[in-house]
């Protein structure tokens, strides 16, 4: 969530009694293309088990932001109960994005035919995105029902199944 407007959310939530934490977990910033949802969830619920333990927090609450929204998602479901709220900001379909650029069905077919020869850990060509991305990655966010194509078209209202959840949209914050 490095945003513009997150001091000033730490401030405010500081008067209300909370405290608030940006992670930077393996896949911040462009090392995102070699990691997973899944090493994203573990690395949150260390952290969060971590801060549970030691009593630094009694309630947790996650927040995500653009794509982030998918860890957000993505650890509700795998550790349910664990959270006591999250919140998506602004939650988007890499997929959908991803397809308004011309050759990813191609670079898409040519991730399921790397991942089908098991080579799905292997990076992609250079070519094929902006940043470095494994062929498993680039299935998860350009293919469909990839494990990180949560939000295609809208987001689902049931999308963090039974812990509570907030959908709010922003511009030019």
């Amino acid at each position: 969530m490095h945003r513009s407007y997150v001091e000033r959310l730490a401030e405010e939530l500081d008067v209300e009694g909370w405290s608030l934490i940006q992670v930077v977990m393996s896949s911040s910033y462009l090392q995102f293309g070699i990691s997973s949802l899944d090493t994203d969830a573990e690395e949150l619920n260390m952290l969060i088990d971590s801060l549970k333990g030691r009593d630094y927090a009694s309630q947790v609450v996650v927040a995500g932001h653009s794509t982030g929204c998918q860890d957000a998602v993505h650890y509700a479901r795998k550790h349910p109960g664990k959270l006591d709220g999250v919140i998506l900001q602004a939650p988007v379909s890499d997929r959908e994005c991803m397809f308004m650029e011309p050759g990813t069905a191609s670079k898409l077919a040519l991730a399921e035919d790397m991942i089908a020869a098991d080579r799905g850990e292997e990076l992609m060509p250079r070519a094929s995105f902006y940043a470095p991305i494994t062929a498993r990655r680039f299935q998860s966010l350009a293919g469909r029902l990839g494990d990180d194509d949560l939000f295609r078209f809208a987001p689902s209202l049931c999308a963090c199944r039974d812990t509570p959840c907030i959908y709010t949209h922003c511009a030019n914050v």
